[in-house]
């Protein structure tokens, strides 16, 4: 049981609850990955110790907390994934891929990982339960592997490139995005994979003035929400592109770096790293309104990441700002 911490922001006067403390670094999960559980009460976490990782739970209002998975047990904790419509996620250990059933439920063994491939991010679901990741094969090569509704993974595409933030649609079972993986500008960063197909093709075409980064699907997945990260207002900005890679609409101008819209598609949290704020956007009134401000970092495990609940009314996020990261939430 953790006490729950209320504040408030000295300059936006925005309240605030921190969820976590301790010695230890606290880490919402990525911001592809919803962080909620179903009941909208919950929220998974990371906790990071010198040599190890834990997932763990939190009650955002009672502040108990439960343990999960730890990697001093053996779990892969980067690699888990929440399903976004049922409340089941998965998670690797060693060569093997485990299904999660819930709170109180066990992890039981579903599928084996060829290559044993060490995973380069979380396991992510499709519309009716299909699994999705990219990993590095232990011939050092780089691959995307599904695994379909019998617990059968295959390799469907290998590259020498780095691949990152591997989504399948979440409105789909065929349309699987990752990215080119540079740690800086790619000069081709978004491709799907169309498992109908077979074959992989660019998404959003790019130019090469453009740097583009960050990307997360809508709930429904007919919509893919990405950021050119240029630094001139003007030129930067916040993009949306339909499921077919076919239109694209610039919803919002500005820098931003990790922006994550809500279940309408209207209302984004976005944060800006030089400016140490989060901040929600209202693409409908073409509005920004700061909320958060005092969260400045430059380490990458600790940048805010915010991210919506399923019913839209709070953000979770890292709180670098707290001297040692913890778990925040706000309400919208």
């Amino acid at each position: 049981m953790v006490a729950i911490q209320e504040r408030h922001d000295p300059h936006t006067g925005t309240p605030y609850r921190i969820l976590t403390g301790g010695e230890h670094p606290c880490r919402k999960l990525y911001y592809t990955c919803e962080s909620w559980l179903p009941d909208d009460r919950r929220i998974l976490y990371r906790r990071a110790g010198p040599d190890w990782t834990d997932l763990c739970l939190v009650d955002e209002q009672s502040g108990e907390e439960e343990r999960l998975f730890s990697s001093r047990d053996g779990w892969s904790v980067r690699s888990f994934g929440l399903d976004r419509h049922l409340n089941k996620g998965c998670i690797q250990k060693e060569d093997r891929l485990y299904l999660w059933m819930g709170e109180g439920g066990e992890a039981r063994e579903w599928s084996r990982v060829p290559g044993r491939g060490a995973p380069l991010g979380h396991l992510t679901f499709s519309q009716s339960g299909m699994i999705a990741n990219v990993y590095q094969h232990w011939r050092k090569y780089y691959v995307l592997a599904i695994t379909d509704l019998q617990g059968t993974t295959r390799i469907v595409y290998e590259t020498d490139t780095r691949l990152g933030h591997c989504q399948f649609c979440p409105g789909d079972d065929r349309t699987v995005f990752f990215c080119h993986e540079t740690g800086g500008d790619a000069l081709q960063r978004m491709w799907i994979y169309d498992l109908e197909e077979e074959r992989v093709k660019p998404f959003f075409v790019e130019k090469k003035e453009d740097w583009i980064t960050h990307e997360v699907w809508g709930a429904d997945g007919e919509t893919l929400s990405f950021v050119d990260i240029q630094q001139e207002r003007e030129r930067g900005g916040l993009w949306i592109g339909a499921r077919d890679g076919q239109h694209f609409q610039k919803l919002a101008s500005g820098y931003f770096h990790h922006v994550a819209p809500d279940r309408s598609g209207r209302f984004y949290a976005a944060d800006r790293l030089r400016e140490g704020e989060i901040v929600l956007l209202d693409t409908e009134a073409g509005t920004e309104r700061v909320l958060l401000t005092n969260q400045p970092t430059s380490n990458g495990p600790d940048h805010p990441h915010p991210s919506f609940n399923r019913a839209g009314d709070r953000i979770c996020f890292t709180a670098p700002g707290e001297g040692v990261p913890q778990v925040g939430v706000l309400r919208v």
